[in-house]
């Protein structure tokens, strides 16, 4: 009867395989009293981002129980983080609070996300590799560095979709940086305010930015270099050291609105702006030399 009830265990066991809290799965939740044991269900959440998206298979999600602080995370595969109406807190003191290095089809969405670098951390999301990356409905502040930025690493068609967000303070609010693939970023319905260098930072790829607010950037509000090529349409730029500045780059405005700058356009060398005559001034100096024989 003994060997019987070890061979009936040994059955289920088989059956069912192990009893492991971490086994993948295609939706995962944290809570802000989860536990990294749990089986990562609502009802058993995990407490850590990072440990949920590890747990989550390619293509799943990862949901949040309620408002918490559920640390950084290093993103390597399609996945959607979604903070829902509670809205998932990123508070991280290193250098990314969001790092994305998927593959070359992977997509990924980062939705309803409160991230904060608290004074310390450098950057809010940085995008390394992707097919494509969509940042919705998020509030980034307290980076060091840049609040979103992007650095192309491999062959792949990597688009970064970002809207509705805020993203206050630090050295740049988006910024794309030279490397050897060049990324394609759109920017839609956002509001960046008070970095210390520029709002819209352009030196690698295409940026295609409308119906956008960028104000309150003491450098630049936004700035293209590097053979980029940055397009702005229906949106406002205020109260900043320069509204547009090209270097080695092309600014397209269309239908822009650009007031209380201490300098509304700038160009340096082999840097073009050019406008759809139907652009709005008010307030501050017309610009440089070269600036002022843009037709605005």
């Amino acid at each position: 009867m003994k060997c019987s009830l070890v061979f009936c265990l040994a059955s289920l066991a088989i059956m069912f395989g192990p009893t492991s809290a971490s086994a993948t799965s295609a939706h995962t939740w944290v809570a802000a009293e989860g536990s990294d044991s749990n089986t990562g269900t609502r009802l058993s959440p995990f407490l850590t981002l990072q440990h949920a998206v590890d747990n989550t298979t390619a293509g799943g999600e990862v949901s949040f129980v309620d408002t918490g602080d559920y640390g950084d995370a290093n993103i390597n595969r399609s996945i959607t983080i979604d903070g829902g109406g509670v809205r998932g807190g990123v508070n991280f003191s290193d250098a990314y609070g969001l790092q994305i290095n998927a593959g070359p089809t992977d997509q990924i969405v980062l939705r309803n996300l409160d991230i904060s670098g608290n004074g310390v951390g450098q950057n809010g999301i940085f995008v390394f590799a992707g097919f494509s990356v969509t940042i919705d409905n998020c509030t980034i502040k307290g980076c060091t560095t840049d609040g979103v930025g992007i650095q192309r690493t491999i062959t792949d068609t990597e688009k970064v979709l970002i809207s509705n967000t805020t993203i206050t303070g630090g050295f740049n609010s988006i910024h794309t940086i030279p490397s050897a693939f060049a990324p394609q970023v759109t920017v839609s319905r956002c509001f960046l305010s008070g970095a210390s260098n520029a709002g819209l930072d352009c030196r690698n790829g295409t940026m295609d930015v409308a119906n956008t607010t960028v104000t309150h950037m003491p450098n630049f509000a936004v700035y293209a270099d590097t053979s980029s090529f940055l397009r702005l349409i229906g949106s406002t730029v205020s109260q900043s050291g320069i509204g547009a500045s090209a270097f080695s780059a092309t600014i397209t405005l269309s239908n822009d609105s650009l007031f209380d700058n201490s300098t509304e356009l700038g160009l340096g060398a082999g840097g073009t702006i050019q406008t759809l005559q139907n652009n709005a001034r008010a307030g501050g100096t017309a610009g440089s030399t070269n600036a002022t024989a843009t037709t605005f």
